[in-house]
């Protein structure tokens, strides 16, 4: 695993220079952001995040140690949430295919479901 401290230049929006990672962990704390990755890629997602205007640079402490108790939540952006000093925010990140995610919700049984065939079921003598 490589991490990277990452330093954005002029609000650069790291979700869209992070395309290229498949997986990853964001951990920030305070104003300090450090991305974790596979090594095969961390070239690649380093290139892409100069792109990007991030600044990437190798980090060689260990990252954050998280807390036992975080709340989880799934989110649809990386934008940053507010901290207060020594609180740490970590996302992980998986990047999962459009037809894959379909096809999960789409193989899940929910009760009663689906209704219209026992409605369609009724009205056939």
């Amino acid at each position: 695993m490589t991490t990277l401290r990452l330093e954005p230049i002029g609000g650069a929006a790291l979700d869209l220079a992070l395309l290229v990672a498949p997986e990853f962990t964001l951990w920030r704390r305070d104003g300090a952001i450090q991305l974790t990755l596979a090594d095969d890629i961390a070239s690649r997602v380093a290139r892409s995040l100069a792109f990007g205007g991030v600044r990437a640079r190798a980090y060689d402490g260990p990252p954050p140690i998280a807390p036992p108790a975080l709340a989880r939540a799934i989110g649809i952006r990386l934008d940053p949430v507010p901290l207060a000093a020594g609180e740490l925010d970590l996302l992980e990140v998986r990047r999962i295919a459009l037809a894959a995610a379909t096809a999960e919700l789409l193989r899940r049984r929910l009760p009663g479901w689906p209704l219209a065939a026992r409605r369609r079921a009724r009205c056939w003598p």
